[in-house]
């Protein structure tokens, strides 16, 4: 035979219709033959009928020859109708559809196409808004059109009518069936949450997910057969989910009417996707087609969960078609041990090559998958041996006669046809076959099957004296096999209790990260629960609750046995810190040295403490009141270098969970240079980044994208790569990169929600999908994930602390309060709660109220923490504003005690020196902070005013002139500067800066004053009281305020009178108009001066104040100068 077979002979192949001889040909052909396989791969895929050929061939043109030769009609290889491109892949617009203006589109009427969501060899799907409903849609229509064939029209349309005839809540809904120009489209219900195919990647399922998952396919199927409608073409690709994780059937392009021929399919058509169709569809008897062919489909779709792989792969699709109709599928237990056994029953019934033999209906199916989840005995049985005999002399007879030849010369059979030596001949020949089958069962690792062949076989010819031999060969076999059984099964247990221990250690640890911004309630009693179930998993026998560990099982590698015992030392010291801090009704010193007891089993388990136990320690002692103790391990955590990456790890969690994150990502990194693979080392480092301040979320997520490649299934992964998301939305200024952010958050959460059921996960993805939706201006969405967390935990307090926020911002500042103080009902013993509490009614100007809550704060946080510095600092303000100074000053120093460097604790510490009067002590307080370096403009401005107090005006002025330089659009820089100016005798200098400050804070008291002050000594009265009432309208009714209104009104009299000579009568009288208001300034001044202060206000400023000469002469004064000025001895 020359070149390529011709296009009738790959159709004979497929019917197994050819002689061997030519059959070896073809194969070897295809395999070296690019054409051919095109032409197989099409063949098989559904795309061309083969007895249309000669049909067509007086219509279709002569195609050209390939370089090798003649070859077989270039046929276009067929995809699946529904495919998954990615957004934005090539689009082309649609034959046979108008286009707007201006798109690459094609119009349809009440449709906005808005992007292309894939496209195979028949239809294109596009992303679409409905507009009359406003509603996303799928809308499928034909590929090309205009060019069209017939059959591909009808193809279409028999899958809108299929589709059409079905509802169930599992199979894809139709929406609408339409014809625009004479082409047909679909719109179909949007699948946004991915196909079945993605979402296993080759991943092998755990068997009840498997089980739950096709039990759900079988019955939409069923009802699709219910309604006269097989699917012939089911698959992982054509499964897609809700972004909810409901699964739906889909691509019902080859579906047949049970009770139509509509001679779409012809005898000999192979129809479906090679590795997923039944034998009787790869034969092309498209007419014994059935249900069945459906049931066999759904086996496939199971074997590929469970296995990772669908059940036959060929290199080609013509090798896959043959591996179909001739072999049998490997035990899914060969391929992974830990399959279910009542699965792999399941599965296998489904693929048997007989139809009638697999399970009847779908609902069977659907129903002994229902039996394996409930954990009852299944329906199906496995393969009976004289079936699987009988079953291989069919597909062999040719080995079948030569062994049951061999046998019969080896017994000394002659061909007498003695009734009795048949039957012995026949036993003998299954016995054989049985034993050679436990043989081969054994070698490829299937024991469980080879002991079931064996246990079988010994049964049947245990009593027949003269198969003794084979029966002893069996024994023997048997005894080994069944040691290989428990050795593997020792394996598996050592395995299994390995994961999880693994599986309990990481929950137990993500329990404990209270640092990841996650809001997972800060509840010790559940860590310690979480802690205790992993450390149980290895504990000695009979020593429940002791925390050490028990002898492990021989089957543990090296490696293993030494996680385990690095793992339960980690474990124990997240145990003790738990235990260390006490929950509601705790006694804290008997916690604590509960801890300190367990960290002693922490050093039986890993006799050589790290850096970070001494640590762990050091803090235990503290809490227990032993500070000298804890002194010591300090000074040994000090002492003692990292030895290792575990050694890293432990002290990067320690510190971290101090809050110095910086520290701890710091041995983090030394951990994963030291071991790469460290994978808590990563995800840690990874929160580090998410806390950081400010922090750094595109660094956390390509972290947690690593981590993600080592877990999977880790469902608090995806939470904490959203997170990371959410930030890098919040923080973009480019809003489509925003945008994506965003929707890479929401589709993590997704993720996270479908990986994970469990309470606590979806009480912490809706809190922080709510804070994220908030900051993306969603308050609407985010206020509703809030309610629904805390709808699904009333009792947890962190739903109300975010939700609270969102009222407050949204300007519901009561509704805000409510729900912070109900937080607070929660978790009394959080101090940021009572910080958060304190700043609120600070900015309503609670100052009492704030204080109170401050002191509440202070009482509930570890005495030396960074966060008790700033509730010091922040409690010196408040005093310093209610005018106890004193206190103020003592608040500043414990926060300075505390965090040396703590800013506002300095700012508010010479404050209330200033006040006290404490002049030096200011000038060498911020002398010192100065002197490093750290440009400070409050300090600047306070020691300006020290100076000022000190008479050293050039001093001050030069100290605002330093802070106006750093803070220029300060108001009270430009005032003090003013007034030094003022005293200084420039008033021209004074009245820039007054002029400067009024124009930055219309509403200072002070600067109106400073540039009356001003005004009146450059002549300018008129203005100069204007300025002096403007002061009291705006300013704090203070006696200077009142003061410095008096001294104006008192100089502008003199200046009024200088007039007189030129002005007459009228300018004494306003001279005398301002004597009179400046009095009545002064009485009030006077007044408001504590009884106490009266007398050395007179001594001091009254007496000695030049610019009051105009007034000393009227009786008022006199009558002010009786009543309060002091009295000589």
């Amino acid at each position: 035979m020359k070149g390529c077979p011709e296009g009738e002979r790959f159709v004979l192949l497929l019917q197994e219709r050819l002689d061997s001889a030519e059959q070896a040909f073809i194969v070897g052909h295809v395999e070296t033959c690019p054409h051919c396989q095109d032409y197989l791969e099409a063949l098989t895929a559904g795309g061309f009928t083969p007895f249309e050929t000669e049909k067509q061939e007086s219509r279709r043109e002569p195609f050209a020859a390939n370089a090798g030769g003649d070859g077989p009609p270039a046929l276009g290889r067929r995809r699946p109708d529904w495919p998954s491109l990615p957004a934005g892949a090539r689009r082309s617009p649609l034959h046979g559809f108008s286009r707007s203006a201006g798109s690459p589109w094609p119009s349809v009427p009440d449709f906005e196409i808005l992007e292309e969501l894939g496209r195979g060899g028949m239809g294109v799907v596009y992303k679409a808004r409905q507009r009359s409903l406003n509603r996303l849609v799928a809308l499928k229509m034909i590929r090309d059109g205009g060019r069209a064939r017939p059959r591909d029209l009808a193809r279409f349309r028999i899958e809108a009518k299929a589709v059409a005839r079905l509802r169930h809540a599992n199979i894809l809904q139709i929406y609408e069936i339409g014809d625009e120009a004479g082409l047909p489209f679909v719109a179909l219900e949007l699948l946004e949450g991915g196909s079945l195919e993605v979402r296993l990647a080759g991943t092998p399922q755990p068997g009840p997910r498997a089980a739950e998952t096709l039990g759900i396919l079988a019955r939409a199927i069923h009802a699709a057969h219910q309604a006269g409608i097989i699917h012939r073409d089911l698959k992982p690709s054509n499964v897609l989910f809700t972004c909810d994780g409901i699964p739906k059937i889909t691509d019902f392009g080859l579906a047949k009417r049970l009770e139509e021929d509509d001679g779409h399919t012809e005898s000999g058509q192979v129809m479906g996707s090679p590795s997923y169709i039944s034998p009787e569809q790869a034969r092309g008897r498209n007419r014994e087609v059935g249900p069945t062919a459906d049931v066999y489909s759904l086996g496939a779709i199971l074997y590929q969960m469970l296995t990772g792989r669908p059940p036959f792969r060929g290199t080609t699709p013509v090798e896959t078609v043959m591996q179909v109709i001739h072999e049998e599928p490997v035990p899914p237990s060969r391929l992974l041990s830990k399959v279910p056994r009542d699965l792999e029953t399941i599965c296998l019934k489904c693929l048997d090559k007989e139809p009638r033999r697999r399970y009847p209906s779908a609902s069977d199916l659907a129903d002994d998958l229902g039996r394996y989840l409930a954990e009852e005995p299944i329906r199906a049985r496995p393969t009976p041996l004289w079936e699987r005999a009988l079953k291989w002399t069919r597909r062999r007879p040719t080995a079948a006669i030569l062994v049951a030849l061999g046998v019969a010369s080896g017994v000394g059979l002659g061909v007498s046809g003695l009734r009795y030596e048949r039957d012995m001949a026949s036993a003998r020949l299954a016995g054989a076959y049985a034993l050679n089958d436990a043989k081969k069962a054994a070698a490829r690792g299937d024991l469980n099957g080879a002991r079931d062949t064996l246990v079988e076989l010994s049964t049947r010819i245990e009593k027949i004296p003269s198969l003794a031999d084979l029966d002893a060969q069996a024994a023997g076999l048997l005894d080994r096999i069944r040691r290989g059984l428990a050795g593997r099964e020792a394996r598996e247990a050592a395995s299994t209790r390995f994961d999880r221990f693994l599986r309990l250690r990481d929950e137990a640890i993500i329990r404990d990260v209270h640092f990841t911004g996650l809001d997972l309630p800060d509840d010790p009693k559940v860590t310690r629960l979480a802690v205790r179930a992993a450390l149980a998993v290895f504990e000695p026998q009979g020593q429940a609750g002791s925390g050490l560990v028990g002898s492990l099982p021989d089957a543990l590698t090296a490696q293993e046995r030494d996680d385990v015992v690095r793992g339960t030392h980690e474990l124990l010291l997240v145990l003790a810190e738990s235990v260390s801090r006490p929950a509601a009704g705790e006694d804290p010193v008997g916690q604590a040295r509960e801890a300190l007891r367990i960290l002693d089993v922490a050093a039986q388990v890993l006799p050589l403490p790290s850096p970070a136990y001494h640590l762990r320690r050091a803090a235990c002692l503290t809490r227990a009141g032993d500070e000298p103790g804890a002194s010591r391990q300090r000074v040994e955590a000090e002492r003692l270098e990292p030895a290792n990456a575990f050694d890293h790890f432990l002290l990067g969690r320690e510190w971290s969970k101090r809050g110095s994150l910086v520290r701890a990502k710091r041995h983090f990194d030394a951990a994963l240079r030291l071991q790469p693979d460290h994978f808590w080392a990563l995800c840690l480092s990874a929160i580090c980044e998410l806390n950081a301040s400010p922090p750094h979320p595109e660094v956390a997520k390509a972290a947690l994208r690593d981590c993600l490649a080592r877990h999977p299934d880790f469902a608090w992964l995806y939470l904490l790569r959203g997170f990371a998301s959410g930030q890098i939305a919040t923080a973009e200024p480019n809003q489509a990169l925003a945008e994506q952010s965003f929707e890479d958050a929401e589709a993590d959460f997704r993720k996270a929600l479908e990986l994970g059921a469990g309470q606590e996960l979806r009480y912490a993805l809706r809190v922080n999908r709510g804070l994220i939706r908030f900051k993306r201006d969603r308050p609407g969405e985010a206020a509703a994930d809030l309610r629904e967390a805390i709808a699904l935990d009333p009792a947890r307090f962190n739903a109300y602390v975010t939700l609270a926020h969102l009222d407050r911002e949204q300007g519901q500042p009561e509704e805000a309060a409510a729900l912070l103080d109900r937080a607070i009902e929660l978790k009394p013993d959080l101090a940021p709660l009572y910080r958060t509490r304190a700043l609120w009614k600070l900015e309503s100007k609670d100052r009492d109220a704030a204080l109170l809550d401050l002191d509440e704060a202070l009482r509930r946080q570890p005495p030396r923490s960074p966060e008790a510095a700033g509730d010091h600092a922040l409690r010196g303000h408040l005093l310093c504003a209610a005018g106890r100074y004193q206190e103020a000053l003592n608040a500043c120093d414990a926060a300075l005690e505390i965090d040396p460097e703590e800013a506002e604790a300095h700012r508010w510490r010479v404050a209330a020196l200033l006040e006290l009067k404490r002049y030096d002590d200011v000038l060498h307080s911020c002398d010192g902070y100065l002197a490093n370096g750290k440009a400070a403009p409050e300090l600047l401005e306070i020691r300006g005013l020290a100076k000022a107090h000190r008479k050293d005006y050039a001093g001050s002025i030069a100290d605002y002139t330093r802070a106006l330089a750093l803070k220029p659009d300060r108001a009270t820089l430009y005032t003090h500067r003013g007034w030094a100016h003022l005293i200084s005798e420039a008033p021209k200098l004074a009245l820039l800066d007054f002029e400067e400050a009024v124009r930055l804070d219309p509403g200072s008291g002070d600067a109106f004053s400073g540039r009356g002050s001003a005004l009146v000594l450059l002549g300018q009265h008129r203005s100069a009281v204007a300025d002096a009432e403007e002061a009291l309208r705006h300013g704090e009714p203070t006696p200077r305020m009142y003061y410095n209104a008096a001294r104006t009104y008192a100089q502008a009299s003199t200046v009024a009178a200088a007039h007189v000579g030129v002005r007459g009568r009228e300018t004494l009288d306003v001279s005398f108009r301002y004597q009179d208001r400046s009095l009545e300034l002064l009485g009030d001044a006077l007044g408001r001066i504590p009884d106490g202060q009266r007398d050395t206000f007179w001594r001091e400023v009254i007496h000695a104040d030049e610019a009051l000469r105009a007034i000393r002469r009227r009786p008022r004064f006199s009558e002010l100068s009786a009543r309060f000025a002091p009295t000589d001895p």
